[in-house]
């Protein structure tokens, strides 16, 4: 088992100018809030999209899988 789990996301070229290296963000699962930072962010836009890794700044959810879905809130 992984000690710490990545999160990797594309986000919309819209938001490629204020999106940063160690900003903070959140995912919401089944009902309780776990912190994220933000640690690379891939300046290469590709089909309007460009890629940003996160890893989990504290507790990490129960049941983390290799390919599960979160919904990621950047801050």
């Amino acid at each position: 088992m992984l000690d710490q789990y990545k999160i990797h996301t594309s986000l919309s070229e819209y938001y490629i100018d204020r999106i940063t290296t160690g900003l903070p963000a959140t995912v919401n699962y089944q009902g309780k809030r776990y912190p994220l930072r933000i640690t690379k962010v891939v300046p290469e836009v590709k089909d309007r999209m460009f890629d940003v890794d996160l890893v989990f700044t504290g507790e990490m959810p129960e049941n983390v899988r290799v390919g599960k879905s979160f919904r990621v809130q950047i801050e």
